[in-house]
């Protein structure tokens, strides 16, 4: 008589996301569930404030089959030179790599919020500034956990096929717009899966 042979399930390999504050985190958390994205969130991938914290995260998280989706804000290169330097260094070393997905904004992903309900190729300075303008669409935005950890302001953004908007806005910049973002890349990632 044969032996019956086990079959291993082999779990699915889930990407991660690595962010620069709460913010990135609270919105992935809410885009997690509202969107069922498959991507594993981790307090410990977000919080860190400099790309060689993001670097050391992305190093000890990156192995066989893992893709990991990078999101950071850019506005510090415009008042930290030694942030500036190593950010440059941590795109440059990643920019190429299969497994790595870079979502920068300038300034901040603010500037994604905005895209949802605003085609603007303004310049912004920093991340206020875009707050200001972001408030005319979420009256009480802040970044604080007491709002962010409510689901309300990411379900209302994503309402009436405003994701899509904000991804073809984002796409249809000109090379020489100075406020951008590239989270487009990463939900486009996950609506893929």
């Amino acid at each position: 008589m044969a032996r019956k042979k086990r079959k291993r399930d082999l779990k699915e390999t889930l990407p991660i996301v690595i962010g620069a504050g709460l913010t990135e985190r609270r919105y992935f958390e809410h885009l997690k569930e509202l969107c069922s994205f498959k991507v594993k969130l981790k307090p410990r991938f977000f919080g860190r404030d400099n790309a060689s914290a993001m670097g050391q995260i992305l190093k000890t998280n990156l192995c066989d089959g893992v893709t990991a989706i990078c999101v950071f804000d850019m506005d510090v290169t415009q008042w930290d030179e030694k942030e500036k330097k190593r950010l440059s260094e941590f795109v440059n070393t990643y920019k190429n790599n299969q497994s790595v997905i870079l979502c920068g904004s300038m300034p901040s992903i603010e500037y994604w919020f905005l895209l949802h309900y605003k085609d603007t190729h303004k310049a912004y300075a920093t991340s206020d500034n875009v707050i200001e303008d972001l408030h005319k669409y979420i009256q009480n935005y802040a970044k604080t956990d007491d709002f962010l950890k409510n689901s309300k302001w990411v379900t209302d953004m994503i309402a009436e096929n405003r994701m899509s908007i904000a991804i073809d806005r984002s796409k249809n910049r000109k090379p020489n717009d100075e406020s951008y973002s590239d989270v487009w890349k990463a939900i486009e990632f996950l609506k893929s899966r």
